[in-house]
């Protein structure tokens, strides 16, 4: 946990680079990290199973966590362990999924198990 006294705060600055937030100014030579920044990130789609009951694992990414946007106008089912435990993302709703090494650890349905596909969007960050 950071705590900055509130003079010392006034007095600093924050910089953001590919390494983190640092903290600059009065003390840049205690240069300090206070939060850690994505090294990279993207963005990835996919579309339910055309057999409702079956889970569909998300593309191949290296990532360490993932956020899902459902727009898709139906609640989802997310698993990480192909639909062993799952957690539910109503439409109009995001849910990030972190402690992941890949984006394929995920896999998602239509909670429904309708047959009808529908296409989901996603944000992945390593």
């Amino acid at each position: 946990m950071w705590y900055f006294k509130p003079k010392q705060y006034l007095q600093d600055s924050f910089t953001r680079s590919g390494e983190g937030i640092f903290m600059m100014g009065k003390n840049a030579q205690n240069k300090a990290s206070v939060m850690p920044v994505s090294s990279a990130s993207g963005y990835g789609s996919a579309q339910t199973s055309a057999t409702g009951t079956n889970y569909v694992t998300l593309t191949d990414q290296v990532a360490g966590s993932i956020t899902i946007i459902n727009s898709t106008g139906v609640t989802l089912d997310v698993s990480k362990d192909a639909g062993v435990t799952k957690i539910q993302i109503p439409t109009g709703a995001s849910f990030c999924v972190n402690f992941i090494q890949n984006a394929n650890q995920v896999s998602i349905r239509r909670s429904d198990v309708s047959n009808t596909q529908v296409t989901l969007y996603y944000q992945w960050e390593q």
